[in-house]
């Protein structure tokens, strides 16, 4: 289960450089708000990261069991926000079927093999659900289409995870730490030179300049990555860090759309300075498939 504590070590050391960068860059984004006079949560949100990042990479370093459970813990709580703010956005009540989402992240964890399998046969039975509430009133396509919605992201993303872990610590590593950066990084450059909206149908707040400043930090995590682990080339990493940055973008985009149609700011109260844990999950379940299908080029360029 895992590497054992002589292979962790220097990976543990990487990241408490990783961690202190991240955390440098919350500090600078306090004091560009700080600047412009406006009360803010940065610190909250740091701190509140900072723990979620530390519980992430502490159950993936140990791997295994421990790292699928708590993946499949994250599935449901994110699956029942999700369920609830899809169901609000179609004026309807929310239901128990996002409970059927935990079943993807568990087979990944025991039965690697059977996960398209399950997924199918949950798809399936999301299906012969939504039948059965549309025949109460409703559109079945809207409903079957948001309860899929809520399998592909909050259960699908986190078997994706657990898979990218099954390739080693290293692959797990990279996409944490820089999915990470590009969203402080989008923070702190949206914030101090924001000006230009990127689509504000979706998301007023995002900005080009934030989607730059996002890349460029995103890469400079991809570099520290490379420099501390021994991730594959430089060049690799950057490219890397550009598709899993983009591919954030799109997860925070169409999180933000979700909680637009559902008039609500966020997804729940779970994570102080956050909202729910979909509100800081949006990005790595995601961006996680891409870099599962990024594999193949990590390890054909070590």
């Amino acid at each position: 289960m895992g590497e054992s504590f002589v292979t962790a070590r220097p990976l543990l050391l990487g990241l408490g450089g990783l961690y202190a960068s991240a955390t440098l860059l919350s500090a600078l984004a306090t004091l560009v708000q700080h600047r412009r006079g406006r009360q803010s949560d940065l610190l909250t949100r740091a701190l509140t990261l900072g723990v979620l990042t530390l519980v992430l990479l502490g159950t993936g370093i140990v791997g295994g069991v421990v790292f699928g459970t708590a993946m499949a813990l994250m599935a449901g709580l994110m699956a029942r926000e999700l369920g609830r703010a899809l169901a609000l956005a179609r004026q309807a009540s929310p239901d128990p079927t996002w409970v059927l989402t935990i079943a993807i992240p568990a087979t990944a964890t025991w039965r690697p093999a059977a996960m398209p399998a399950v997924t199918v046969l949950v798809l399936a039975a999301l299906g012969v659900l939504a039948l059965r509430r549309a025949a109460d009133g409703g559109s079945f396509p809207a409903i079957w289409a948001g309860d899929a919605l809520t399998l592909l992201v909050a259960g699908v993303g986190p078997a994706v995870v657990i898979a990218i872990r099954a390739h080693g610590l290293p692959p797990l590593l990279f996409t944490f730490v820089v999915v990470q950066f590009g969203d402080l990084g989008g923070l702190f450059g949206g914030r101090a030179f924001g000006g230009t909206p990127l689509a504000p149908r979706l998301s007023p707040k995002k900005t080009w300049e934030g989607l730059l400043s996002g890349l460029l930090v995103a890469a400079g995590g991809a570099g520290l990555v490379h420099a501390t682990l021994g991730a594959p080339s430089l060049p690799v990493a950057l490219a890397l860090a550009g598709a899993l940055t983009v591919a954030g973008l799109v997860g925070d985009l169409l999180a933000s759309g979700i909680k637009r149609a559902a008039g609500l700011d966020d997804f729940g109260r779970l994570l102080p300075g956050h909202g729910g844990l979909l509100d800081r999950a949006d990005s790595l379940m995601v961006a996680a498939p891409a870099a599962w299908l990024a594999l193949g080029l990590w390890e054909g360029a070590r």
